[in-house]
């Protein structure tokens, strides 16, 4: 599903030296896999999540997505691709304060051919999905946090996107509901969806099925494990 390959990503500020962030990096991720990607703050895991979601480009290095080569292509193209290949879940949720959570997960397909009632049928599935189904005409701020980033997840899922990118989904959520995040990823992961998720705190990365570390630019630790 995602193959990069002698990835580098250099930043330099007006009048500071170059800082090289990801070095030669070398990552893979299988078609259903729940990979996470942890590592400390300034470690180049959200550089890394950025040239995932076609938000960067590297300097140099290949990246293939469902085997097409994404790393160069045109703006145009990258944002099809963004919209029609990728979901995005973040720390902050992003919704539309005036627009029901019904509303908000139709957002990505607003621009399709789909109709529009094709578009609000396959958002309420979306959130039926994620176990909102007595919540679709709610607006964000009659949501609690995790309620609202379950209305992130539908609007990540609801075109079938080739692969789930997810940065720190849980960080501004209490104990609770971040764990009921948890078991959601884990659920969409059983049902067929390829996650990928960044995260700087070790237990949000042991729930996954693979974990990847990632230190000073480079990932130095890769650990296989089958989550219970």
């Amino acid at each position: 599903m995602i193959k990069i390959e002698n990835l580098c990503k250099s930043f330099q500020r007006p009048g500071e030296a170059l800082l090289e962030v990801l070095h030669e990096v070398d990552f893979s991720v299988d078609k259903g896999e729940f990979v996470a990607i942890v590592g400390s703050s300034g470690s180049g895991k959200t550089t890394l999540m950025n040239i995932l979601g076609l938000l960067d480009r590297p300097d140099t290095g290949d990246y293939e997505l469902s085997g097409k080569q994404v790393a160069m292509l045109s703006p145009e193209m990258r944002a099809k691709v963004r919209n029609e290949a990728i979901g995005f879940v973040f720390q902050q949720f992003h919704l539309l304060p005036r627009t029901t959570a019904t509303e908000n997960v139709e957002l990505p397909m607003l621009y399709s051919s789909r109709s529009d009632a094709e578009i609000r049928r396959r958002a309420r599935e979306a959130l039926c999905r994620v176990g909102l189904e007595e919540r679709l005409t709610h607006y964000p701020s009659e949501l609690s946090g995790g309620q609202q980033q379950r209305v992130a997840i539908a609007r990540a899922i609801v075109n079938d996107p080739a692969v789930v990118l997810a940065d720190e989904p849980t960080g501004n959520l209490d104990q609770k509901s971040g764990s009921q995040i948890m078991n959601l990823f884990r659920e969409l992961n059983r049902n067929g969806s390829t996650i990928v998720l960044i995260t700087h705190d070790d237990a949000v990365a042991n729930e996954a099925s693979r974990v990847v570390r990632i230190d000073n630019g480079q990932l130095t630790e890769a650990i296989t494990r089958v989550a219970s």
